[in-house]
């Protein structure tokens, strides 16, 4: 993985892939807690398992027989794992993680995170550098090392428009359901015999908030 200068000099030089490769128009937006959990639950997936963005929000793509297809029809591309890129920095640098139920997400996040690396090995370098830098960002704060935190972030300065877009989840996330979804993470750990009854809950928790996000999103545009 990297080191702190290291996972700085790449975020700056991945903000500035984005930029160059997405213009506004095509640019996601996520909201960053809603991105940690789905990552998290990509970690009890199947192998294989890949992730489609679009529209605001995360799609799994179960690796079936028809995956390639899918993804094939609606434009999915490997590339699209740089819109990861924006939540991610922003739920580092927002969210406590000493606080018991984000470390348990963020946890979760790098598994997923790894997962996903194994489902793309014939990638391009670019893929799995990205998917490297991901979860050095989110290992960056969960090392219990007080001179490696999530003020190492605060140095990377990020574009208004992002920031302005971001900020409007500031309060989609009630700390009870936070927690909450937490807790069934664990129990997705612990018990085998419900964890599909305990994914499937926190699938529809994180459905309702993409559809909130949205609709937040189409406030923010009608006042532009």
């Amino acid at each position: 993985m990297f080191g702190n200068m290291d996972i700085i000099k790449n975020i700056i030089d991945a903000i500035s892939l984005y930029k160059n490769n997405f213009p506004m128009e095509e640019r996601q937006i996520l909201d960053p807690l809603t991105t940690m959990i789905k990552l998290a639950l990509l970690g009890f997936k199947q192998d294989g398992t890949k992730l489609a963005i679009d529209s605001n929000r995360i799609y799994f793509q179960e690796p079936t027989l028809f995956q390639g297809f899918w993804r094939w029809a609606y434009g999915n591309k490997r590339y699209e794992l740089h819109h990861l890129l924006n939540p991610i920095l922003k739920a580092v640098k927002r969210y406590d993680i000493n606080t018991p139920s984000i470390k348990i997400i963020f946890q979760g996040s790098v598994i997923g995170l790894d997962k996903l690396k194994s489902s793309y090995n014939n990638a391009s370098n670019v893929v799995n550098h990205s998917l490297d830098l991901y979860m050095s960002i989110i290992n960056n704060v969960l090392v219990p090392d007080t001179s490696r935190n999530n003020s190492v972030f605060h140095s990377v300065q990020e574009d208004e428009e992002t920031n302005r877009q971001i900020s409007i989840f500031q309060n989609l996330w009630l700390e009870d359901e936070i927690v909450l979804v937490a807790n069934m993470i664990n129990q997705i750990q612990n018990s085998k015999k419900d964890a599909k009854t305990y994914i499937d809950a926190v699938n529809t928790i994180l459905i309702m908030k993409e559809d909130r996000a949205n609709e937040l999103i189409s406030e923010l545009t009608r006042r532009l």
